[in-house]
């Protein structure tokens, strides 16, 4: 392997170990060598990164703008499901409403790159378990009524 070949190898794998959430002394130690070396490969690719978004800066205002559409749309969506939940009695569509809801804010979360659950999210949780309870004790109240009426 060519000198050029190797340096490049080299910086990708410190590359990958520092996303990986590895200390510049951890790389260089798992890596054989300077933490000099470490913070210059990541300089280097910090600066190659920095032209990269430069040299592309069109494409990432469409990916910007088609992200921003994906996330619209979504909150579209959850509007929607909240306008259902709010104009319906029925505990079993109360439930589904909840469920799109939560199901788009997980959508969202993984399009933005945000992760784990926040408060709003435990509360969403919380009266999608509450409504479960409350729609099974309603189907079963309705189911029973119409037989009994038969």
């Amino acid at each position: 392997m060519t000198s050029k070949r190797l340096i490049n190898s080299r910086r990708a794998e410190v590359y990958r170990r520092k996303l990986r959430g590895f200390t510049v002394g951890e790389i260089a130690q798992n890596l054989n060598v300077s933490e000099k070396t470490v913070k210059r490969d990541l300089a280097w690719l910090k600066s190659s990164n920095k032209e990269w978004f430069q040299d592309h800066r069109e494409l990432i205002v469409r990916l910007e703008d088609s992200l921003g559409e994906a996330v619209d749309r979504r909150e579209e969506q959850v509007r929607e499901a909240w306008f259902i939940y709010h104009d319906n009695e029925d505990p079993w569509v109360k439930l589904q409403a909840l469920k799109v809801v939560s199901s788009i804010d997980r959508q969202r979360e993984e399009l933005l790159g945000i992760t784990g659950m926040n408060v709003k999210e435990m509360e969403l949780l919380k009266r999608v378990e509450a409504l479960e309870e409350v729609a099974k004790e309603y189907r079963a109240m309705t189911e029973g009524a119409s037989r009994g009426g038969s």
